[in-house]
């Protein structure tokens, strides 16, 4: 029996800590990226940009599990003080008119609009900077830009791109002049913005907009926020691959191969190079 190690595409997330893939050149210049498939103390995501900055509140009725995916974020259901999660956004200065924004979830209740992800206020309802929400009544995605002038601008897409049951990473872009959404790496709604995104003080939530008297529930995977407004071919690549964002898994192949002679086979070992396999 010959024992080979080889690489393959992740197709869930991993249930302990992946570093983000150096080889995915897209990874440079997160402000902020968190893992909710693991934890680096209690119930709080891991953060895989570097040490953790923003300490993650869960909502009661939001928990760590195993969902569709592999493990990850359940935000619960409920009203706005029940389900979801919050946590600082100390990145925010950090943004000016450049930024991206996505989050892998998969729909599993819906009762109210709200932003899945985005920096909302947990304060005075109604109140945001910028975000990603899903529309109870068209199961769409449209993205949320205000700009420091206080002016509301949103991109939607067509009715019913995100009914529930569907797993998806759903982004946005903003680069100064368009805000963009997007599913799957696919652009699904624009709008012409100007100004830089506001930076008020707020928070960081996923299903958790104050106000909602119900909310909706979703399995969240990962979630990023890049000052970088990144290209329609970066966002189709991860689109089409979710894991791709993450170092690639090693496993070790077994194989029956004749050893000749009755002599043994050593272990072939297989590694990915910048040129292919050695």
């Amino acid at each position: 029996m010959v024992e080979i190690y080889g690489i393959r595409p992740r197709d869930r997330m991993p249930l302990h800590t992946a570093r983000l893939s150096e080889r995915n050149p897209s990874n440079a210049g997160w402000l902020r990226f968190w893992n909710f498939a693991d934890s680096s103390g209690g119930h709080a995501p891991r953060e895989l940009t570097g040490a953790r900055k923003d300490s993650w509140t869960f909502r009661a009725n939001a928990k760590r599990g195993g969902g569709p995916l592999g493990p990850g974020l359940y935000t619960g259901g409920g009203n706005y003080d029940q389900g979801g999660a919050y946590c600082d956004d100390s990145y925010r200065t950090a943004i000016g008119s450049s930024l991206t924004a996505m989050v892998l979830f998969n729909s599993v209740s819906s009762t109210n609009s709200e932003f899945i992800f985005g920096n909302t206020s947990l304060i005075t309802g109604g109140d945001y900077n910028w975000g990603i929400y899903r529309s109870h009544s068209t199961a769409t995605i449209a993205a949320f830009v205000k700009n420091s002038g206080g002016t509301v601008v949103s991109a939607s897409g067509a009715s019913n791109l995100m009914p529930i049951g569907k797993t998806a990473l759903a982004a946005m872009t903003y680069d100064g002049a368009t805000i963009r959404a997007y599913i799957d790496g696919i652009q699904v709604g624009s709008a012409a913005q100007t100004g830089n995104v506001r930076t008020t003080d707020l928070n960081t939530t996923l299903c958790d907009w104050y106000g909602a008297t119900q909310s909706q529930a979703v399995w969240a995977y990962y979630a990023g926020i890049s000052n970088r407004v990144w290209s329609p071919d970066e966002l189709l690549a991860v689109g089409e691959n979710w894991f791709s964002i993450f170092d690639e898994e090693e496993e070790p192949v077994f194989y029956s191969l004749p050893t000749g002679g009755g002599g043994s086979v050593p272990p072939l070992y297989f590694h990915r190079t910048q040129h292919g396999m050695s």
